[in-house]
């Protein structure tokens, strides 16, 4: 456990997110046979996969391709489940599914397809906190009894290594290069954490009048996709914008 424990450190010293998951990603290619890593956090208040941001590394070009032009996020099954609960799905169980033919429509073409790229894997939902994260690892050396045979006898410690991964990494950055949030409108949001009295507020902003502020969260609001100041404080709490 000494090398996972170094691990993390060497991560949270990475200065960007996607470095973070590279490193990552290499550990599990070279100590797991997990040959590629997926890794996303869910924005809307209803965790819905159409409010998803992710970052990947090692998922083929070719896929990627095709999971964008058939729309597939809105019909991936390993997704839904992810946000919806926080057990884990095996890749070999929606594969299962697809070639019963269990699974209809554009969900039983994405995982055919994603079939074609990858034998086996897993996925589950790491974060519970304001900001659901959830992660999924793909190999495509490790059949899928070979795999689920491993995954079976190392589940805790694969399970507890991704969730000190999600610990370890911030969401901050990304995001904000996604929402296209302003640093008045991050300024705004920290000025407003501190709960300080409105006249206060005023002052350290140089802001006339607390309209501006009003104006500066509502837009905020919209692009951390919450209803109320205060979820919009949690959120950009849990992503370490503030």
């Amino acid at each position: 456990m000494t090398e996972e424990v170094l691990l993390m450190a060497r991560i949270r010293d990475l200065p960007n997110l996607q470095d973070k998951i590279a490193l990552f990603a290499q550990y599990l290619r070279d100590e797991h046979q997990y040959t590629a890593l997926s890794y996303g956090c869910v924005l809307n208040e209803n965790d819905q996969v159409d409010g998803l941001h992710y970052l990947q590394d090692g998922i083929p070009q070719e896929w990627l391709e095709i999971y964008h032009r058939c729309g597939y996020q809105a019909y991936d099954s390993g997704l839904r489940h992810v946000f919806s609960g926080h057990s884990v799905l095996l890749k070999s169980q929606t594969y299962r599914m697809a070639r019963d033919r269990q699974l209809h429509g554009p969900e039983l073409s994405a995982a055919l397809q994603s079939n074609e790229f990858f034998k086996s894997g897993f996925c589950f939902r790491v974060g519970q906190v304001a900001v659901p994260t959830g992660i999924a690892l793909h190999s495509k050396t490790l059949e899928d009894r070979q795999h689920d045979q491993y995954f079976a006898r190392h589940e805790l410690f694969l399970t507890e290594l991704c969730r000190q991964f999600d610990t370890a990494v911030s969401w901050g950055d990304s995001i904000i290069d996604k929402t296209g949030l302003t640093e008045q409108n991050l300024r705004v949001l920290r000025v407003l954490a501190k709960g300080n009295r409105k006249a206060e507020m005023l002052e350290e902003l140089g802001m006339q009048s607390y309209t501006s502020i009003a104006t500066h969260m509502a837009r905020v609001r919209k692009l951390l996709q919450v209803s109320t100041d205060n979820q919009a404080l949690r959120r950009a709490a849990a992503l370490a914008l503030i």
